[in-house]
């Protein structure tokens, strides 16, 4: 019962931590992801709405203007207007002036009322729906006036927004066009035509996206440039100021993004107030219902695990204590048990594994006995290097000792050879196979170069041509010249001249990165018949070597072990001498590998 116990408390916990926990997660990122994509959608038709509503807007208030040039234009209007403001009958006047403007507003519906005021502040009126209360609304002479001088001083179309509680609040009225009238030649306007638009100019614009599934909806308002609203959906805010409604409606910046536009050709700006979060109410309630399906399904999952695992608990137990008494030293351990297909197949795996160990127990004997003697045979490699290192180092040390010797007799000459002599085998001993500085290279040549001469007398000249700046700078691979000279000085001139010579150039190649080395001596030359055997084996890399020259094509060799296909050599000899020319990638300290442009 204990065992059943604990295996029921893990099942509980891999169950909720790799099933539950997992699925809920998952669940939750895809809603919210698709809610965010939602809301993002939502976001973007209110985004177009607002650039709609600005354009459509923009476009009527261009229709409307066009409209109200051609009006001002009117040739018979500034003749009735010229005839008012000279005091000719203006009762017969204004009859006139009331039945053309009929006419015009017949043209445009949108257009309620005609107010004209001279500068004696004079009146001719033509209201669309007349009233007592319209009328009366003109008659404040101190008021039309300040109107009428706005507009002349201005010498410009002005917008006059239907304030409350004072002014164009009449009728449907929502707001004004005041135009300057001149009719003289030097166009000085004498009064000011104020048109009187109604609500239905606003019918084509699109109203903003608002349902009662949504907590917070876009606004859209055309405000003034005295932050009065001039339009909105609520009819009861139009004419007030911009404040009221954001109190009323909360559009605080917490809440509520402002994107504002502006309406050409008037003074009126856009205002689109766009909600920070998108929250749909019946989203939200389907969010939880899912939620709770998914707590439902999750439990009845669970009581149906539980009951299979209770009834496989005693046939795993039996097979986990078989596999607990396996101590691997058995021979022939088997579990014979015959269960269901799952277990079965654990059992023919155990079994499987039981003579796989007692395989691997043999195996590993053998390979014990092979790793100890390859470590004995590891210890004499390491101690037969030890002893070949120790050689050239005693060698060095006697050499030093008898170049001292020699100072102390006087013969200096063989004093500087022993010391070339001790440089050169301290140098190859030193760091095998690794880069040195190009200094170090070129001083370990003039030894070399040295005892070659005093070997072979007056045999040839040397000359060694490099750069400063790269002595101390780049590195190089040791000892990779040494075959190429030597081969040069063996082979190349046969008696002493004081014309033979050996140079050597190394020159930066700073675009490709690379140094170009050449070694040129003017001697016989290499025969033709072995200098094609030499480019031979050059191209073949693994072709037999050539009778002679042999240099060549270890230095070949040791630069191509160095460097690879980032390396070349290449080799020129007539009769006028021979010329190798190598090359090499530039190396650097704390480089690990060769860097190219």
């Amino acid at each position: 019962m204990k065992h059943f116990r604990l295996l029921f408390d893990k099942m509980i916990f891999i169950y909720f931590f790799a099933g539950i926990l997992p699925l809920v997660l998952i669940v939750s990122i895809f809603l919210n992801l698709s809610s965010k994509q939602f809301s993002e959608k939502i976001r973007e038709t209110y985004s177009l709405q607002a650039k709609n509503y600005t354009t459509t807007t923009t476009t009527e208030v261009n229709d409307l203007l066009h409209q109200i040039y051609a009006i001002s234009a009117d040739n018979e209007l500034k003749s009735i207007i010229r005839k008012f403001d000279h005091n000719e009958n203006q009762d017969y006047i204004s009859t006139l002036f009331r039945s053309h403007v009929s006419s015009l507003r017949t043209l445009n519906t949108d257009i309620s009322d005609f107010v004209y005021i001279n500068p004696d502040s004079g009146m001719m009126l033509s209201l669309k729906n007349s009233s007592i209360e319209q009328a009366s609304f003109w008659e404040d002479m101190k008021f039309r006036s300040s109107i009428a001088d706005e507009i002349v001083q201005s010498n410009s179309i002005q917008f006059f927004t239907a304030e409350q509680p004072q002014s164009f609040s009449l009728s449907d009225n929502v707001f004004y066009i005041g135009l300057p009238i001149s009719y003289n030649s030097k166009h000085i306007p004498v009064g000011a035509l104020i048109i009187a638009i109604n609500c239905q100019f606003f019918n084509d614009l699109p109203s903003s996206l608002q349902t009662d599934d949504l907590e917070h909806s876009m606004h859209n308002l055309i405000v003034d440039a005295k932050d009065h609203i001039v339009f909105c959906d609520d009819s009861s805010y139009i004419g007030m100021p911009l404040s009221s409604y954001t109190t009323h409606y909360n559009l605080s910046e917490d809440l509520y993004t402002l994107s504002t536009q502006e309406i050409k050709r008037s003074s009126w700006q856009h205002y689109s107030y766009l909600p920070d979060t998108l929250e749909f109410s019946s989203l939200t309630a389907f969010h939880r219902n899912l939620y709770f399906m998914l707590a439902v399904l999750c439990i009845l999952v669970f009581i149906l695990i539980a009951i299979v695992v209770a009834m496989q608990n005693l046939r795993i137990h039996s097979i986990a204590q078989s596999m607990v008494n396996f101590s691997g030293a058995e021979q022939d351990y088997q579990i014979h048990m015959k269960t269901s297909p799952v277990l079965q197949e654990i059992v023919v795996e155990f079994n499987a594994m039981t003579r796989r160990v007692r395989d691997l127990v043999h195996q590993l004997e053998l390979k014990e006995r092979v790793v100890v003697e390859s470590l004995n045979r590891q210890r004499i490699a390491e101690i037969k290097t030890l002893e070949a290192q120790i050689n050239p180092h005693f060698l060095s040390n006697t050499l030093n000792t008898i170049s001292w010797a020699a100072i102390e007799k006087g013969e200096f000459e063989i004093s500087d050879m022993i010391c070339s002599i001790a440089h050169l085998l301290q140098y190859s001993i030193r760091n095998v196979d690794q880069p040195v500085f190009l200094s170090e290279e070129i001083q370990w040549l003039n030894d070399y170069m040295y005892l070659q001469q005093k070997r072979f007398a007056t045999l040839f000249q040397y000359t060694i041509n490099v750069n400063d700046t790269l002595l101390d700078d780049c590195m190089i691979y040791k000892l990779l010249l040494q075959p190429i000279l030597e081969n040069s000085i063996l082979h190349a001139f046969d008696k002493p001249e004081p014309s033979n010579s050996i140079i050597i150039t190394i020159t930066p190649m700073l675009l490709s990165n690379q140094l170009e080395i050449t070694i040129s001596d003017n001697g016989h030359g290499i025969p033709a018949d072995i200098l094609e055997q030499i480019q031979t084996c050059l191209k073949e890399e693994d072709g037999a070597p050539a009778e002679s020259h042999i240099g060549i094509l270890s230095a070949y060799r040791r630069l191509h072990a160095y460097y690879g296909d980032a390396a070349s050599m290449m080799l020129r000899s007539d009769l006028y001498g021979t010329t190798t020319r190598l090359l090499l990638p530039m190396l650097f300290p704390n480089e690990n590998q060769e860097e190219f442009t």
